[in-house]
């Protein structure tokens, strides 16, 4: 859940995203965390949204290269355990 403009919200939200998280990881789901690259102190950064819902096509560009990095670092996580698969002794 991203921070609001509102630093006040900012407790609740971590609480949540932390009960979302724990059960992500419970369940093996990755969980990609916007609010380092869309926020700043437990603000969302003003630019990020127009309308305070919102994503503004920066913060869209923001997401998708959050999301590339996170997929490529699986990739290569995968690629290692295939490896390793493929490379044991029979």
């Amino acid at each position: 859940m991203p921070y609001i403009a509102q630093r006040e919200a900012a407790p609740r939200i971590d609480a949540a995203n932390a009960m979302m998280a724990e059960l992500c990881q419970e369940r093996g789901i990755e969980v990609l965390d916007l609010n380092p690259h869309v926020s700043l102190n437990g603000v969302r950064r003003v630019e990020m949204s127009d309308d305070g819902v919102h994503f503004t096509p920066r913060a869209n560009a923001v997401w998708i290269a959050a999301l590339r990095e996170k997929l490529s670092d699986q990739l290569f996580l995968d690629s290692g355990r295939l490896a390793k698969i493929l490379l044991a002794p029979s």
